[in-house]
């Protein structure tokens, strides 16, 4: 009786074992093939390559509803193992047309932040924005080649690419000024903090008459703002991976804004899917630590424009009575 009862017990964790064993191999294929696990049921009919590859997004609450597929399908490919720098570090795009408001943003951060790094994308992928900012201190520059020759929104694969060697960053607009160091006391920049995009802006919202990327990530009807800045930490790297394959799809990345002017989509589907996820928070800078750059050309009001024209005028008036006093003299000389 001893040994059927011990014969029965070795049969039950055998067997537990065997299902738990089964249960890690499936998951670890299925994140694999798949990503992030929070999404693992997706409806078939939305997918390619006879669903190794999702190519579409799923709603996050019910996984037959699944968005419009998108215009490229990637390949899986494995990541490498890259160690990534905790410390945290300033990121942003320009050009070299933005140099003038870049030396005002840099100044600001080597005056709060004197060791703190700014990694900067140039767009034009040339020379002439690292020579010119190759000297100053905790600036680099980085040439990323533009894959879709503007018809891909490049700010994704800019994202991507910093936050493989970085898991703290603060991704910045170029026309910005930081004003003191109160923001980096906040909640989110604490290491302990769990969420993995955070906007920050004076503002929740913005006013888009069409957004390209609604068929495509159907779970919401979130309209967020444009961010002044993004915190981006931890596991925002696998939720870039949509916003990748809305950056590789025209009709899913352009937003129509009430002015009549087509704008870059993709912070508000990276704010889409970072909800979805429950990844996102939103900061508002009640310290006035980051805000629009002050500075400017030179401007000429309407006393200066004045003065303009007060000092041609006498200039031309000058100028022809000197005329007529010499043409005068002259014909004396002559007569």
């Amino acid at each position: 009786m001893e040994s059927l009862f011990f014969k029965i017990i070795c049969i039950g964790f055998f067997i537990t074992c065997i299902t738990i064993f089964y249960e890690e191999v499936a998951e670890f294929v299925q994140f694999q093939a798949y990503g992030n696990p929070y999404w693992l049921n997706v409806s078939q009919e939305c997918s390619c390559d006879g669903g190794k590859t999702r190519n579409c997004y799923p709603h996050p609450d019910d996984s037959q509803l699944c968005g419009k597929c998108f215009a490229t399908c990637p390949e899986l490919m494995a990541e490498e193992e890259q160690t990534r720098s905790d410390d945290l570090v300033f990121g942003l795009s320009a050009s070299m047309n933005d140099v003038n408001r870049l030396l005002v943003l840099i100044a600001s951060i080597h005056r709060n932040f004197p060791t703190t790094k700014l990694i900067i994308f140039d767009h034009a992928n040339g020379t002439a924005l690292e020579s010119q900012l190759i000297s100053i201190r905790n600036v680099e520059v980085v040439n990323f080649k533009n894959r879709g020759n503007g018809k891909t929104a490049s700010t994704p694969f800019y994202l991507k690419e910093i936050l493989t060697h970085h898991s703290n960053v603060l991704w910045l607009t170029h026309d910005l000024e930081i004003l003191n160091t109160k923001l980096m006391q906040a909640g989110p920049f604490r290491r302990s903090s769990k969420f993995a995009i955070t906007y920050i802006s004076h503002d929740k919202r913005r006013k888009v008459t069409s957004s390209g990327y609604r068929p495509y990530f159907p779970s919401s009807s979130l309209m967020p703002h444009f961010p002044m800045a993004v915190l981006l930490k931890n596991d925002a790297i696998s939720l870039i991976r949509w916003v990748e394959k809305c950056a590789e799809t025209p009709e899913c990345w352009k937003c129509d804004t009430s002015s009549g002017v087509i704008e870059d989509c993709t912070w508000m589907v990276l704010h889409q899917v970072a909800s979805d996820a429950k990844q996102f928070r939103f900061l508002g800078d009640t310290t006035g630590t980051i805000n629009k750059q002050t500075w400017g050309p030179p401007e000429c009001d309407f006393y200066c424009a004045m003065w303009l024209i007060l000092v041609t005028v006498v200039a031309v008036v000058s100028f022809g009575i000197l005329a007529l006093v010499l043409l005068k003299k002259s014909t004396k000389k002559t007569n």
